[in-house]
């Protein structure tokens, strides 16, 4: 059964030396659950530019909803993507662009009030605007809308504040290893029991690379799945984790055993890595596969 799943922050285009693909972690998330053939919808914006119109098509020719999508005066987000050791992606993020400031959609009550689950991530808490309208958003959530946060740390847009706020309102949380580590120092936690414990949480993904991934539960127990092996060369890394946290999503939804959870995240993460950019079409075999 299809669930509705909001999304909040940053649309943008992945700027690589030779080529650009859509991105932003809430639209690849958004993009991904909307693959597994659940009801997304992205609440951001994009630039009244030939960028921002680009990526509105987009959407449009993969039948995501560009509902609430804001056209802004400011221009369409753009990030510069570098390729550093072995193939891993670092980022230049460009500052006062459209989804700095997202505005609550008009029909917000309506919207909320249909929603099963709500992503969002820190990165988009960069500037007040979004800040004050994320609260507005998470006002209007009904109880049984469960939260999943992705901490997304990218200098300089790192403020334990919006951690520690984000932290208290969500569900379940994702991070990979060098954001567990500042996040655990920010908080003075040595192991990720003790985040669950302080902040009320169901669950912690702590994704490791090629390594796999860990999940914990707020009971103490954990459970770890190595990673698929890659297989192919091509893939430029980005939007892995995003392909992994869409899926996490899409089984937790579902109540699924964390085991069959995991792994088959892993697997669809695998594939994207595979690929370029954070939104590979995938096949209906590769999505009945880890459905």
């Amino acid at each position: 059964m299809s669930k509705t799943i909001l999304h909040y922050g940053e649309i943008l285009w992945d700027q690589f030396k030779d080529y650009k693909r859509p991105g932003g972690s809430p639209f690849n998330v958004a993009m991904h659950l909307h693959f597994l053939k659940q009801r997304s919808h992205l609440i951001s914006a994009v630039g009244r530019d030939e960028l921002g119109s680009q990526l509105l098509d987009i959407m449009s020719r993969k039948e995501l909803s560009t509902k609430h999508i804001q056209r802004s005066d400011y221009p369409t987000g753009t990030v510069s993507v570098h390729m550093v050791e072995e193939n891993e992606p670092t980022y230049t993020i460009h500052k006062r662009v459209a989804w700095d400031f997202i505005e609550p959609p008009d029909d917000l009550p309506e919207l909320a009030e249909s929603a099963d689950a709500f992503t969002f991530a820190t990165l988009a808490q960069r500037s007040s605007t979004n800040k004050i309208t994320l609260q507005k958003i998470l006002s209007h959530l009904p109880k049984k809308c469960l939260l999943f946060l992705d901490v997304n740390l990218r200098p300089p847009f790192v403020s334990k504040p919006v951690i520690e706020f984000s932290l208290k309102r969500s569900d379940y949380v994702k991070m990979n290893r060098d954001e567990w580590e500042q996040v655990g120092r920010m908080f003075d936690l040595d192991e990720e029991s003790a985040l669950l414990q302080k902040f009320d949480l169901k669950g912690m993904i702590l994704t490791l690379g090629a390594d796999g991934s860990i999940y914990f539960d707020r009971d103490g127990g954990h459970y770890i799945e190595s990673a698929v092996k890659i297989t192919s060369g091509i893939g430029d890394f980005v939007g892995v984790g995003d392909a992994f946290w869409a899926c996490f999503i899409f089984h937790t939804l579902k109540n699924n055993p964390w085991d069959e959870t995991i792994k088959k995240a892993n697997r669809y993460a695998a594939w994207v890595a595979e690929q370029k950019g954070g939104i590979p079409d995938p096949d209906d075999e590769l999505i009945e596969a880890v459905k």
